[in-house]
């Protein structure tokens, strides 16, 4: 059967059911849909399960891949030809970041033999090559989304990831142990970054009009084949934003749409089904309610959870009650950034910022004067409502409280959807943010 055939296993699915709360609150945190950032790992576990296990060559060099991942030479002994040759220790910080490095200079990573031989001499001189955890992380690829982290949130630290930053002997360990969240993260940085590249390949319009299971279908690819393959389909299908569409029979979104056809649930339902709130529909005996307990009573920000989905999807979600749930996290760090650099809370800044970042959003103000751009859609009606709300809570929220006079702030945007809005309200009043 081909690897891709095979439906999601209960065993797998219990697994990400358990860590469901943790999956929807660091897709609020990403602005990514929590389907596209549990399609890849669901994609690694079945292999695990499905694959792996039967290929001699992954099963032999599990041993070595636990060893290279968790050791590194010492060199404050000696090689002794009475012993098996080279001393080692528990590898460190500075070993993984020296080998990170390496990987980024010109020859760090071997390309003169064919694919399958380079990936395993990189994999056998370079530590960082070695996928590890649950997920199959790459920790290549782990430590340049904690780098695009740093980047997103250079003064906050919604995640709880920059404590790694000096240990990433530390991240490399969370990264195998499959009771830690830090995957979970992980994987969440990857769909950020792929929901970034589709964005600008598709245009956000063109991205936004998929359908949710198609948006998943490609982050799960995006996951699956990483960055630069994704880069090279795009100039190799002709490079045209307006005509570009990711091949969903390719890898990784094959299995995420894989649906038996025998009256079986497709894989798409299976990890719905997972993670929603409540008891899934389809449990195995090896369930634990209380880890779905959990779970429902984490959802009293779900209001903010639908006005994400409806900005992705360009749908409307019914706006929150005021008082109906705290601001999240993400929400908060939003507005400190934003008048950390000089620009007030407005429902429009404050749009910008969730659709695009903070940091992106500040560079769009203080490159042209304006909030208007054409990576930033005009919202439906709910979601204005929404931004609306969270400018008005945000005002009398810590650092948030006295938005800073002048800058873009003080001038009403003309592009259509939500406008800037100074004095407080004043845009409320006025009807702007129709």
């Amino acid at each position: 059967m081909t690897d891709w055939q095979h439906t999601y296993d209960p065993r797998d699915l219990n697994y990400l059911s358990a860590r469901a709360k943790r999956i929807h609150e660091t897709a609020e945190v990403l602005g990514v849909p929590a389907l596209g950032l549990a399609g890849g790992i669901a994609r690694e576990l079945t292999l695990s399960r499905e694959v792996y296990l039967h290929d001699p060559l992954i099963v032999a060099a599990r041993p070595m891949k636990e060893f290279l991942t968790s050791n590194e030479a010492d060199s404050t002994i000696p090689d002794s030809p009475m012993s098996s040759g080279r001393a080692w220790k528990p590898i460190s910080h500075k070993a993984i970041a020296d080998s990170f490095a390496l990987s980024n200079t010109p020859g760090g990573i071997i390309k003169m033999w064919p694919e399958t031989v380079n990936r395993i001499l990189n994999k056998l001189s370079n530590p960082v090559f070695w996928d590890v955890g649950p997920g199959g992380v790459n920790i290549r690829t782990g430590i340049q989304m904690l780098q695009n982290y740093n980047r997103m949130f250079p003064d906050s630290d919604p995640l709880d990831l920059k404590r790694y930053n000096d240990r990433y002997d530390l991240l490399v360990r969370d990264l195998k142990n499959p009771d830690s969240d830090t995957t979970i993260k992980i994987a969440g940085l990857v769909a950020r970054e792929g929901h970034d590249f589709f964005a600008k390949a598709m245009t956000p319009q063109r991205w936004g009009a998929l359908s949710e299971d198609q948006r998943a279908a490609a982050l799960t690819k995006y996951y699956a084949v990483g960055k630069e393959r994704m880069e090279d389909d795009f100039v190799k299908r002709g490079g045209d934003p307006n005509t570009y569409t990711p091949d969903f029979n390719g890898d990784g979104s094959d299995m995420y749409l894989y649906d038996p056809g025998n009256g079986s649930w497709s894989n798409p339902a299976r990890l719905r089904d997972a993670l929603s709130p409540g008891q899934r529909t389809q449990n195995a005996p090896d369930t634990q309610p209380s880890r779905a307990a959990d779970f429902a009573s984490g959802m009293n920000n779900a209001s903010m959870q639908q006005v994400s989905a409806a900005q992705r999807t360009g749908g409307s979600v019914a706006p929150a009650q005021p008082g109906s749930s705290p601001l999240a996290q993400q929400v908060v760090a939003n507005g400190d950034y934003l008048t950390a650099n000089g620009f007030a809370i407005t429902p429009r800044t404050m749009y910008v910022a969730h659709v695009i970042g903070p940091q992106r959003a500040v560079d769009l103000f203080r490159r042209t004067g304006s909030t208007a751009s054409p990576d930033v859609p005009s919202p439906d009606a709910a979601t204005g409502e929404q931004m609306r709300a969270w400018a008005r809570a945000l005002r009398g929220y810590g650092s948030a409280a006295m938005p800073p006079a002048g800058g873009i702030a003080a001038t009403p945007d003309a592009s259509p959807g939500i406008a800037d809005a100074a004095p407080a309200d004043a845009g409320e009043a006025n009807g702007l943010l129709a």
